[in-house]
């Protein structure tokens, strides 16, 4: 499972898409959508498209289901410091 792989509940979004944004990577930042919000850390990484979020499905807490995704559907998202 992938709770057992990655320690901490995370968003990652496109380098590119933090800069633009003034956000920080390791800053924690609100990730809402129509059906929740939750507070997450915030990760680079160039493999995420942007203009995209990418919040792995499955851990602790269940941050990308309470958003509304966790099966594999896209869902739109906006990133903004807390």
């Amino acid at each position: 499972q992938v709770r057992h792989l990655i320690t901490e509940p995370f968003v990652a979004l496109n380098p590119d898409d933090l800069a633009a944004a003034g956000l920080a990577e390791g800053s924690t930042v609100a990730a809402s959508s129509g059906r929740g919000t939750v507070n997450l850390t915030l990760r680079a990484d160039a493999s995420v498209q942007a203009g995209t979020a990418w919040v792995p499905a499955g851990l602790a807490d269940l941050p990308a289901e309470m958003l509304g995704a966790g099966r594999g559907e896209p869902v739109a998202v906006r990133v903004s410091q807390v």
